[in-house]
């Protein structure tokens, strides 16, 4: 499905259903036919080392267990690489999930990957990541835009990912840039199946098995493709050692309501940490039933690690409002079987207040950092939080109590009211208004004092502007002004392949000011002062005299 025409957006994502929906379908026809003769073994080198089974959590795979066989069809080759590992009653599928839906970790398990970031969040399950590949010499890297889902059940992790549709209307962050060469994904599959009795494959009792499906066109004389069998064995075994060693340090943002909108998702592996951004909106929907769920933010944790999370809440002004308050809940993941072990899991629950009238939207950033805590727990702005027990509850609800909502609200924390943590402050709150309005009023003078001249600037006549230098294509000019101590400089240029939103994002992004002016040296935030405003302490280099 190509895009000629964007006008109108649902034709966007028109085109990003169908390419995930073809994608499902291809996988699924891949899956069910595993043991069709179409599927041809790829002989591999084997190593003889072998490694020491385990029977708790999940046991190491040597490179000569997976299993690598190639199926050609009309559009190119599909690999798939499989394994089956002895695997733990403490394995779950959130085991799985936080390293497959968390494209940051992938260098550090596919040393194929030079880098993947997420570029945008559809939904809780769907993302759209960009992922930089070495290929080695002679062959230039590669790039690729994909657009991925993760389906997720008791037993089943699936994460398949798929180029996204090309348009000649994409941003610039989209397109390809030198030195990488753009690939064109058909298929990036991954399917875990743990121990299940209601399974109808033939599993091995006590083994989950991880399959891979790998179908690319890297483009280019030098880049055939002929490096990935041989790169799929040590792409399984590096996944499994990460998992066995880091999966627990990995927070996964879970679900969140329709009047949450997600700004940004990143994960910082040096630091450990999950920085989300979101902001609170109205939608204008009025359910009863729903209207709790509505505002409210999911994330999973590990039970076995210790974590310091952070919450910053603030309104467009900058002043706290009712629409600032919020609640949360922490709780142990139960067992669906009574038999086996709970996971090793935690739920970690925002809920937000609606917005107050005449309010847009509220801002969130969410930090949740892995700490080296001696003991496992979870501290929110600094306080300790009492986890709680959560009860299980099966599909019909009988025989279970009332099944609890996706996000669930909570009015305390260890005895502290949570409007205290919400950065209420009454006893001072008179003084710290007074002293606010100050400030903004003496801002906003500023700002629009400012504006005029600006605007005043714009509106001189060309006859008052006299050239002083032309080159490189920027022209200079001085303005012809009575007054001799006002100098006033105006450059221009004309920028060819560009946006509006290239240059607003590069002139209004300070980290990327060194890039283009060189005399730059520093900028720190000194206030947020509203949504259209803020502070920042700049610094430049010295210069001679």
């Amino acid at each position: 499905m190509t895009l000629d025409n964007l006008d109108d957006g649902t034709k966007l994502e028109a085109a990003y259903h169908y390419a995930l929906q073809s994608s499902l379908s291809f996988f699924k026809a891949l899956h069910s036919s595993t043991t069709s003769t179409a599927w041809k073994p790829v002989s591999l080198p084997q190593p003889t080392q072998k490694r020491n089974k385990q029977t708790t959590g999940l046991a190491k795979v040597d490179l000569a267990d997976v299993a690598v066989h190639r199926r050609s069809g009309k559009h190119g080759d599909v690999y798939r690489a499989t394994v089956d590992v002895d695997c733990g009653s403490d394995i779950s599928v959130d085991t799985f999930r936080g390293c497959l839906a968390t494209p940051e970790t992938r260098p550090l398990w596919d040393r194929m990957v030079e880098e993947a970031v997420t570029l945008d969040l559809l939904d809780a399950h769907t993302r759209v990541t960009k992922t930089n590949y070495r290929l080695g010499w002679p062959s230039s890297p590669r790039d690729t835009v994909t657009i991925s889902k993760t389906l997720v059940d008791s037993h089943t992790v699936i994460d398949i990912s798929t180029s996204l549709p090309r348009s000649r209307h994409e941003p610039s962050y989209l397109r390809p840039s030198p030195p990488y060469v753009r690939a064109h994904v058909s298929l990036l599959a991954w399917c875990i199946q743990l121990p299940s009795s209601s399974s109808s494959d033939n599993i091995p009792d006590g083994k989950a098995r991880i399959s891979y499906f790998w179908s690319w066109n890297p483009k280019g004389t030098w880049a055939v493709g002929g490096g990935v069998p041989q790169h799929l064995p040590s792409l399984i075994v590096g996944l499994v050692d990460y998992i066995r060693e880091k999966s627990d340090r990995v927070p996964v943002l879970l679900g969140y309501g329709p009047d949450v909108s997600i700004g940004s998702v990143s994960y910082d592996t040096s630091r450990v940490t999950l920085g989300v951004h979101y902001a609170i909106v109205d939608n204008g929907a009025e359910n009863v039933e729903t209207e709790s769920l509505r505002r409210q933010v999911e994330f999973g944790l590990s039970s076995t690690q210790s974590w310091d999370i952070q919450i910053n809440v603030k309104t467009q002004s900058g002043k706290e409002t009712p629409s600032t308050f919020w609640t949360s809940f922490v709780g142990q993941v139960p067992t669906v079987d009574p038999n086996t072990r709970a996971p090793k899991r935690l739920i970690l629950r925002f809920a937000h207040s609606p917005l107050e009238p005449g309010e847009e939207l509220v801002r969130v950033n969410v930090s949740i950092e892995q700490t080296t805590g001696s003991t496992a727990g979870v501290r929110i702005n600094g306080i300790p939080i009492t986890i709680e027990r959560m009860r299980p509850t099966d599909e019909t609800g009988q025989g279970q109590a009332p099944k609890r909502p996706l996000l669930e609200d909570t009015a305390s924390m260890t005895g502290v009211s949570l409007r205290t943590i919400s950065t209420i402050v009454d006893k001072q709150e008179g003084r710290k208004d007074e002293r606010e309005g100050v400030v903004q009023k003496g801002i906003s003078s500023l700002v629009k004092r400012n504006y005029i001249y600006f605007t005043s600037l714009l509106q001189e006549p060309e006859a008052k502007w006299k050239p002083v230098l032309d080159s490189k294509g920027v022209a200079i000019h001085q303005l012809d002004s009575i007054d001799k101590t006002l100098v006033v400089y105006r450059a221009e240029a004309v920028f060819v392949g560009v946006g509006i939103w290239d240059l607003f994002a590069v002139v209004a992004t300070p980290g990327a000011r060194p890039v283009w002016d060189k005399t730059h040296e520093e900028a720190s935030l000194v206030e947020d002062v509203n949504e259209l405003t803020d502070i920042w302490h700049m610094q430049s280099k010295a210069a001679w005299p």
